[in-house]
């Protein structure tokens, strides 16, 4: 894996937004570990064999430091104290209490529709204050700047804010554009961005979400989310066997939309599933999902995604000795009702839940089964009818059948 931390602790050096101390930098065509044995070797190739135990990248180390110092000096509005278990049931849900987020978060904003328009009078980012700041997030080349010099030059407007109100180890925001104040609306570059941030962190137990304006979005001003999710409360568990996710799991897709689009209905709710494995997928996939996304906002549909590194759907794809243990990116975008409001003592229905990590009440920890988890969660589930069009509508758009 090439990519690299550029430091600079120039009290002078100014950044667009605040005074840095760290970028993170990543290189297009080598950003991931790589596998030999694939049917298309002139590819850089993104997927990696897993018979270790959660790996620790360079971008995990720094992150979590970064993370537990701001963490430790009381950046957070509370020190966070979870305790998490798996559900019995054929789903195989992990749900977690976290009473400190509930009684101690920000108000969400609450939103009328998928496309409000950014309000600088509401909270944003821009009121962030320096210590909520991690890192930058910059593409650049590995070899031609020292650290100083890529720094100085950096010219980044992607940033890695901690979540004051922490879900779990590492919560941190991603904020593309930051000074743009584009509205809470997926893009293409926000995807790939994504994408890459996952791939430097290599880890099994990472994931990365978005939840759209009534989707459980709570923040008008374009971010997702990521952390690392696991059932023990450490940082992180013993490996896949014990700490996958429900979207971790062997699926099988229901239906071939497109070249790189699926349908899976193995999820609570359906979902259009996406594969990344070679560093030429990203570019597609992202803007696979802008495609989806636009249709989506145009037709007032909210949305989730969620991104996590997972078994390929089709195995047969990649010609690895040990391709059962080969993990790939998947990205799983859900259509869903609208939400308008949020009841205290209910569980969301976010990206991290529709994944298979839900947040609980303290009270319904012991007591709550996958039954009614799953009647929950698919209270937000669109009726089949207007579902099966907007399949349609995806695969033919997809396909560029229609405008």
């Amino acid at each position: 894996m090439k990519y690299r931390l550029a430091y600079n602790k120039s009290d002078d050096l100014e950044s667009s937004f605040v005074k840095m101390d760290s970028v993170v930098i990543y290189d297009n065509g080598s950003i991931a570990s790589t596998v030999q044995s694939t049917t298309r070797k002139s590819s850089q190739v993104l997927v990696q064999i897993s018979n270790k135990k959660a790996y620790m990248s360079t971008f995990n180390e720094v992150l979590l430091e970064k993370w537990n110092n701001a963490h430790s000096n009381g950046i957070c509005r509370y020190k966070l104290k979870i305790k998490c278990k798996r559900l019995p049931g054929k789903l195989n849900f992990i749900i977690q209490s976290n009473s400190q987020r509930v009684q101690n978060r920000r108000t969400p904003e609450t939103f009328s529709s998928v496309s409000m328009p950014f309000n600088k009078d509401k909270f944003n980012f821009t009121r962030l204050s320096p210590e909520e700041i991690l890192f930058k997030v910059a593409q650049g080349s590995v070899n031609s700047h020292s650290s100083s010099e890529y720094l100085s030059n950096c010219q980044s407007d992607d940033f890695a804010v901690i979540n004051v109100s922490p879900f779990a180890v590492g919560h941190t925001l991603l904020v593309p554009d930051l000074s743009q104040c584009r509205p809470q609306i997926l893009n293409g570059y926000a995807v790939k961005l994504a994408i890459h941030v996952h791939c430097l962190s290599q880890n099994s137990n990472f994931i990365i979400g978005f939840n759209s304006m009534c989707g459980q979005a709570s923040v008008n001003h374009l971010h997702l989310h990521f952390c690392y999710l696991n059932i023990d409360g450490d940082e992180f568990a013993d490996g896949l066997s014990d700490s996958r996710l429900l979207i971790q799991q062997p699926l099988t897709a229901s239906k071939h939309l497109s070249e790189r689009c699926y349908l899976c209905e193995a999820t609570p709710l359906p979902s259009f599933l996406f594969q990344v494995a070679f560093v030429e997928e990203i570019g597609p996939v992202a803007d696979d999902v802008a495609i989806i996304v636009s249709y989506f906002v145009k037709e007032n549909i909210a949305h989730n995604m969620s991104i996590v590194r997972a078994p390929p759907v089709n195995l047969g794809h990649y010609e690895s000795p040990e391709k059962e243990q080969c993990l790939v990116l998947r990205v799983f975008l859900w259509p869903r009702k609208l939400s308008f409001t949020r009841k205290t003592g209910e569980v969301n229905t976010g990206a991290f839940e529709l994944s298979g990590h839900a947040l609980v009440p303290e009270e319904q920890f012991d007591t709550v089964s996958e039954e009614e988890l799953l009647l929950r969660i698919k209270s937000v589930a669109i009726p089949d009818v207007t579902c099966n069009e907007i399949v349609t509508q995806v695969s033919q758009l997809l396909n560029n059948q229609i405008d």
